[in-house]
């Protein structure tokens, strides 16, 4: 049934890695956020500590620390910003290769669900490992 079978190995080695990628990514996002709310909800009780002498150096440090947290929250953004623009151009351009074809899939595959057959896109080329490596090991979109 499969031809090849290093190629499934070295898809399953670049999913997991660019899943895992993406997953440390989001939770140091949701980590942020989450200190960004309380930040942002505590500040409000922490800055009325500020009127005091004796309480004001605690107040002090909360404009620095909302400003950092949004900088951080920023460059978050923008990272995972870039790793799904990135992402995209690996799509379209392994789906170039692939050259994808229209095709109907059997009833067994659709869990019984009527219609009988779904028209769907699979390649009728395989995608070369070497190809798929130089995608999963360069930043750009398309390796020389």
């Amino acid at each position: 049934m499969v031809n090849n079978l290093e190629l499934p190995i070295v898809q399953g080695a670049c999913c997991l890695a660019i899943l895992f990628a993406f997953t440390i990514s989001a939770a140091a996002l949701l980590f942020t956020l989450v200190e960004t709310y309380i930040a942002v909800g505590g500040g409000v009780i922490l800055l009325g500590f500020g009127g005091n002498r004796f309480t004001a150096s605690a107040a002090e440090g909360y404009f620095p620390f909302v400003i950092r947290v949004g900088v951080r929250l920023l460059f978050f953004y923008l990272v995972l910003a870039i790793g799904v623009q990135l992402a995209s151009q690996w799509n379209t351009a392994l789906a170039t290769v692939c050259k994808p074809v229209p095709a109907a899939l059997p009833w067994w595959t659709t869990y019984g669900v009527p219609p009988t057959k779904i028209i769907t896109t699979v390649c009728s080329g395989t995608i070369p490992v070497s190809v798929m490596l130089d995608y999963a090991g360069s930043p750009s979109s398309s390796p020389s």
